[in-house]
């Protein structure tokens, strides 16, 4: 869900770092611990939640992959509503930064899912159709 993008304010925007090179294919931003935790805030006041995200190192101002710490998810339970994996997502995605602040040069990705998106991602991993 791209269009999450659009519901950042342009400061927070302008503090991100854009993914979209020769080493990182893709369109993605990424952020700093403290910007990403305002993403979390604005994802959670417009009902969106985060299945997983990555994490990328910045040194000498490139960005790279890993560094030991990459992704995180969290997985859907079968019989579980929106709301509830909404907390719990966002859950999960403050404790995975809160375990992985360690070093200022760490950006964060977030994979988001509106309710719409959620119940296809669910259908498609739970019916055999």
């Amino acid at each position: 869900m791209d269009k999450y993008l659009e519901i950042l304010p342009g400061k927070l925007l302008n503090r991100g770092y854009f993914l979209n090179n020769e080493y990182i294919k893709g369109v993605g931003i990424a952020f700093k611990y403290d910007d990403m935790l305002c993403v979390l805030k604005i994802l959670c006041d417009n009902n969106i939640s985060v299945l997983g995200g990555d994490v990328y190192y910045l040194e000498s101002g490139l960005i790279e992959f890993g560094n030991g710490l990459d992704n995180w998810y969290t997985n859907y339970n079968e019989d579980e509503r929106y709301d509830s994996y909404i907390e719990r997502s966002l859950s999960d995605t403050k404790k995975y930064l809160d375990d992985t602040k360690l070093n200022d040069n760490f950006l964060y990705t977030a994979v988001v899912a509106n309710e719409i998106d959620f119940y296809k991602l669910k259908k498609q991993l739970y019916t055999n159709d």
